[in-house]
C-alpha cells in the first residue's frame, strides 16, 4: 500500500468519525419542536380592557394585540400567529357587539395613518345612540 493510499484511508476514517459526531447534535436539534408562543386571551379580559377605557371606548386591533401579546400579530404570519389573529378579531367583534347592547350606540371606525402603508389601521369608537339618531333625522 502506497503512502498516498494510507493518507487517503486515514482522512476518510477521520471524516467519517467527525461526521458521526456532527450528526448526533443535528438529530437532537431537529427532534425538538420549538415552543409556540402563548397567544391565548380570554374574551372577558378583552371586554374588561376596552370597558375600562370608558366612553367612547376608543381602541384598535394593534393596540389590543400589543397589550395582550406584547407585539402586533400579522394576518399573514406563522400558522399559530394567523390563528391567533383571526381568533382575536372574532373576540373583538363579540366584545363590540356586547358593548353596543349594554351601552347603546354604534361603532364607528376611523382610519389612522396613510392608507396602504404599514402603519395604517382603524381606531374604533362607540358613538352614543342619541348622536346616531340626530344624524338619521338630519339626513
Amino acid at each position: 500500500m502506497s503512502l498516498y493510499e494510507q493518507i487517503q484511508r486515514l482522512i476518510t476514517k477521520v471524516m467519517k468519525e467527525r461526521l458521526e459526531e456532527i450528526k448526533t447534535p443535528i438529530a437532537e436539534l431537529t427532534d425538538r419542536q420549538p415552543e409556540a408562543p402563548d397567544y391565548h386571551v380570554d374574551h372577558d379580559d378583552i371586554f374588561e380592557y376596552v370597558k375600562e377605557k370608558g366612553p367612547p371606548y376608543e381602541h384598535s386591533k394593534p393596540e389590543i394585540m400589543k397589550h395582550f401579546f406584547g407585539r402586533v400579530l400579522r394576518s399573514r404570519g406563522s400558522e399559530a400567529e394567523q390563528k391567533a389573529y383571526r381568533k382575536l378579531r372574532s373576540q373583538l367583534n363579540k366584545v363590540r357587539r356586547r358593548l353596543e347592547r349594554e351601552e347603546g350606540g354604534r361603532w364607528k371606525g376611523f382610519g389612522v395613518g396613510k392608507s396602504g402603508t404599514v402603519g395604517y389601521h382603524k381606531v374604533y369608537r362607540l358613538k352614543p345612540k342619541e348622536e346616531n339618531e340626530e344624524k338619521d333625522r338630519g339626513s
